[in-house]
């Protein structure tokens, strides 16, 4: 991560928005209104979460069924609710996965979930598995989740619950066979095995298989890293309609050798009250990358409400108000491929006004007697 310095003692807020996902570090002072109160961050940099479901609690519909095979239960039908208590705890921090079965994301129908995290050899520790048919033997189908994170024991249904949004969250998907495919609402950087027979398509965040002739679990991995999420929406699915198994750790990759795409370079945001000089804009990468193994580092600048040219940065004194933040160029390390850029915001506050307090004068007033 490279990170831009001010001389302003007036810097007080840093926000990065990366795909609808929000991070967000608070500081003094700030609009009363600018960060929900009960908002939580926690780092998850190099942990694994625990989907146990001997621990979990059925939200909707509650009690609802618990699995055990190839019944029905719940989590297998679209709109139910699930919550896994406790898959990490980050000092003294716990936090509750809620995740809610959705339908297809895709051009596919919608599949039918056949197994659901737990039969009797369907349950490995710490993996959130499932399996997933198409509508019929012969018709491509698929199935999402959708994980949700809120300090344990606080969601119990819509409305309800502290949100927490995990740092630096790693997923590995296992077993994406000839076939069949998984698809994330969020990548910031990702890996795959190598060598591999997955295919990645940037524009839907997706990795399939056509017909593999690697034959491996092992080669049949792919690894996606987001820098944060208060949640995450992932689908696997299957192309011919036959029935598919995924694994899906959260956690980091297990694998080396492995080769790395860059997500967006975002820049960051920065709010500071007062009119000041345009400061130095901060961005980084993800995986993160230090900012000397660059061949050449990006551009970050601000530019005015609603310019979506990004032709002419700003540069002088910033009036009180909301400018938008924009990278540009830049060559990334030799083996990371850079996909793009996400635009953050710079906010520019009024400063807050300063109240003096005046004892009274004393003895008598003016006309008094």
């Amino acid at each position: 991560m490279r990170v831009a310095s001010t001389a302003r003692r007036l810097a007080v807020v840093s926000a990065l928005v990366l795909g609808g996902l929000a991070g967000v570090t608070i500081g003094e002072p700030r609009p009363a209104a600018a960060l929900p109160s009960t908002a939580t961050t926690v780092d998850v940099a190099g942990l694994t979460l625990d989907f146990d479901y001997a621990d979990h609690t059925n939200i909707t519909p509650s009690p609802g069924t618990d699995c055990s095979g190839s019944s029905a239960c719940t989590g297998k039908t679209v709109g139910d609710v699930v919550r896994f208590n406790g898959v990490v705890t980050v000092g003294s921090t716990t936090v509750d996965a809620v995740v809610t079965t959705r339908p297809s994301a895709g051009p596919e129908a919608t599949g039918v979930v056949t197994r659901y995290e737990r039969s009797s050899s369907f349950d490995e520790d710490g993996k959130f598995e499932f399996r997933v048919d198409g509508p019929t033997s012969t018709t491509p189908g698929m199935v999402g989740f959708l994980f949700e994170f809120y300090l344990a024991g606080t969601y119990t249904g819509p409305g309800t619950g502290v949100p927490v949004t995990l740092l630096n969250l790693g997923v590995v998907v296992d077993d994406i066979d000839p076939l069949q495919f998984f698809q994330f609402s969020a990548v910031d950087g990702y890996s795959v095995a190598d060598p591999t027979d997955l295919v990645y398509d940037g524009a839907n965040r997706r990795f399939s298989n056509p017909w593999g002739t690697l034959g491996t679990d092992d080669a049949q991995r792919a690894y996606v890293e987001l820098s944060s999420a208060a949640s995450l929406e992932v689908w696997g699915g299957t192309e011919d309609g036959d029935s598919s198994t995924f694994q899906v750790t959260f956690g980091p990759a297990t694998w080396t050798g492995s080769t790395t795409s860059t997500g967006p370079v975002v820049a960051e945001s920065l709010a500071i009250s007062d009119a000041t000089a345009v400061p130095s804009i901060s961005w980084r990468s993800s995986p993160a990358t230090d900012e000397s193994d660059w061949v050449v580092n990006p551009t970050c600048d601000a530019y005015a409400p609603g310019d979506s040219s990004f032709a002419t940065p700003l540069s002088g004194t910033l009036s009180p108000g909301v400018y938008v933040t924009h990278c540009s160029g830049g060559t990334p390390p030799s083996d990371f491929t850079l996909t793009g850029y996400t635009d953050g915001e710079l906010v520019v506050y009024a400063a807050l006004p300063t109240v003096t307090s005046v004892s009274p004068p004393s003895g008598p007033t003016a006309g008094g007697t």
